[in-house]
């Protein structure tokens, strides 16, 4: 089945580019692209996407509010971050709104679509520099030893699985629970370790671990 991707960014030239580019590769559908976010809004309504790209300056509109409220209205909606700007107030922002991936546009367009893939397989879609300023966030902060002892037993089967590229149905597979058994385990882990996704949770998780590590 091919990936359907909608994209939302005011660039005409890379929007028209990326959908070219995207329609020749195995597995994915011509994405729907988008200059106007409230275009894109409208066009939910009437379609549904496997995955949102969304750039985070869009002229007078911002990129995380753009998130902020597709998640308000489509909630299990996937929004992933494409975007030429990577600095950390951007990044949390974007994050705690609700993108479960930051993708640049600097990177080559076949190294977006092979992160998407990894995504829908269980992984994360997560530039690497980007990956290591928030993990540099969770080192100065310095809770994740405490926030990670706070969960359960299931809790932390769950998002270990979840650290090692498993998805939810195939983490409710393993132990044998339902998918939504699984989806709401993980919303209560996610409160407890005061994260708004996935994504956060699997580099707290990864960065509590390497803590851990005998030296």
């Amino acid at each position: 089945m091919e990936i359907r991707l909608a994209i939302i960014d005011d660039d005409a030239d890379f929007l028209a580019a990326f959908c070219d580019y995207t329609e020749q590769v195995l597995g994915f559908s011509r994405p729907v692209g988008y200059q106007d976010p409230k275009a894109a809004m409208r066009g939910m309504e009437r379609n549904s996407y496997d995955v949102v790209l969304v750039d985070l300056m869009l002229g007078r509109s911002s990129g995380c509010e753009v998130i902020r409220d597709i998640k308000l209205k489509h909630p299990k909606t996937h929004i992933i971050v494409l975007s030429g700007h990577s600095e950390d107030a951007l990044i949390g922002s974007a994050l705690s709104n609700g993108a479960e991936g930051y993708l640049l546009k600097t990177q080559p367009m076949r190294e977006i679509l092979k992160a998407l893939e990894g995504y829908f397989a269980g992984g994360l879609a997560m530039e690497t520099n980007v990956m290591k300023k928030i993990i540099r966030r969770f080192q100065d902060a310095k809770t994740h030893e405490k926030s990670i002892s706070t969960l359960t037993k299931k809790e932390r089967i769950i998002l270990g699985l979840l650290a090692s590229g498993k998805s939810y149905k195939e983490i409710a597979d393993e132990l044998k629970r339902s998918p939504q058994t699984v989806y709401s385990h993980s919303k209560r882990m996610y409160r407890k370790l005061g994260v708004k996704s996935k994504t956060e949770a699997v580099v707290l998780y990864l960065q509590s671990t390497r803590d851990a590590a005998p030296a």
